[in-house]
C-alpha cells in the first residue's frame, strides 16, 4: 500500500456517508482497483458471474457481449470475508482501522498497524494507504467503522476512485449509497454510460487493432471527445526518443502506421 494524502471523512450535512482515503503521485495509485474490486466482489461492468471482473474495455475489445453495469451496481461491494476491522493503541490512545483486499494484507494486519496508516502528525481525522489490491485506514471514531460494516453487510458500501464532484474527488473512497445526496448516483450512472459509449466508438473504429498489426506500442491510448464531438486520443507511445507523447486523430494514428505525421520525431540537422 501507498499513503494516501489529504484523506477526508465525509458528510453530507450532519450525515457520515463514507471516506475518503486521498492519493499520493505515485503508480501504486494510477493503475486502477481492479484486482482490490475483485477480491472484495465487485462485479464491475458485467452481470455474468463467471466473467464477473471484466473491464468495459475488455467486455468491447474482445467482442465478448456481456451486458454493461453501470453506477453503484458496478461498483457495490458484495464479499465482506476481505475486509477486516481492528482496533490498536497508538500513541497511547485506542484507534480503530478497516482494511480490505488480498488475504496477505489480512494475515499481517490483524494483530499490528500497518506502518503505511500511521498519521505523519497529530492533526489528523483519518489516515489510510491504498494500492490496486487493498486499503486501510484508521479514525478516533469506532462509529464510522461499524457504519461502513453494516453498509457492506447490506450490499449498500461502494468502492471507488472517481475524480470531480463534492463525493468525487481524487482519492479511494467507501461511500454509502443509501446516504448519498440526490443526483449523485444518477451522474455515476451516467457518467459510465457515456463512457461505454466513448468506447465502444474508439474500439469500433478498428484503430487498436491496426496499431498492434503494424507494432506500435503504447503505455496508454485513451479516447476522448473533442469540443466538436470528434474523437481523439491521448498517446503515450513505447520508444519516446522517436514518437511524441500527444493528442492525435484517427488520421495521425493512422499517420503514424505509416510512420509519417506530427507523432514522428523529426530529427534536426546540425
Amino acid at each position: 500500500m501507498r499513503r494516501g494524502f489529504h484523506g477526508e471523512i465525509l458528510f453530507d450535512g450532519d450525515k457520515f456517508v463514507g471516506v475518503n482515503l486521498g492519493a499520493d503521485y505515485c503508480a501504486e495509485h494510477e493503475w486502477g482497483i481492479e484486482r482490490l474490486c475483485k477480491y472484495l466482489g465487485v462485479y464491475n461492468h458485467t452481470k455474468d458471474n463467471e466473467k464477473a471482473y471484466l473491464s468495459m474495455k475488455d467486455n468491447i475489445h474482445r467482442g465478448l457481449g456481456y451486458d454493461p453495469v453501470f453506477g453503484v451496481e458496478a461498483r457495490t461491494i458484495t464479499n465482506t470475508d476481505n475486509l477486516l476491522a481492528t482496533k490498536h493503541i497508538f500513541k497511547g490512545k485506542t484507534v480503530y482501522a478497516l482494511y480490505g483486499g488480498a488475504d496477505y494484507v489480512l494475515d499481517n494486519y490483524s494483530s499490528k498497524l500497518s506502518n503505511e496508516i500511521k498519521p505523519l502528525n497529530d492533526e489528523w481525522e483519518i489516515s489510510g494507504a491504498w494500492s490496486e489490491e487493498n486499503f486501510g485506514f484508521i479514525v478516533r471514531d469506532r462509529k464510522i467503522i461499524k457504519d461502513l460494516l453494516d453498509a457492506a453487510n447490506k450490499h449498500d458500501l461502494f468502492i471507488t476512485t472517481a475524480g470531480g464532484g463534492p463525493f468525487e474527488n481524487g482519492g479511494l473512497k467507501l461511500l454509502i449509497a443509501s446516504r448519498m445526496p440526490d443526483g449523485v448516483l444518477d451522474k455515476m450512472y451516467k457518467a459510465d454510460a457515456d463512457y461505454y459509449d466513448l468506447l465502444t466508438k474508439a474500439y469500433g473504429s478498428g484503430i487498436y487493432d491496426e496499431l498492434k498489426q503494424a507494432g506500435k506500442q503504447f503505455f496508454a491510448l485513451s479516447p476522448r471527445l473533442d469540443d466538436n464531438g470528434e474523437l481523439i486520443f491521448w498517446l503515450n507511445p513505447h520508444e519516446q526518443d522517436k514518437y511524441h507523447a500527444c493528442w492525435c486523430t484517427l488520421q495521425d494514428l493512422r499517420d503514424w502506421i505509416n510512420n509519417t505525421g506530427k507523432i514522428i520525431i523529426k530529427k534536426t540537422r546540425r
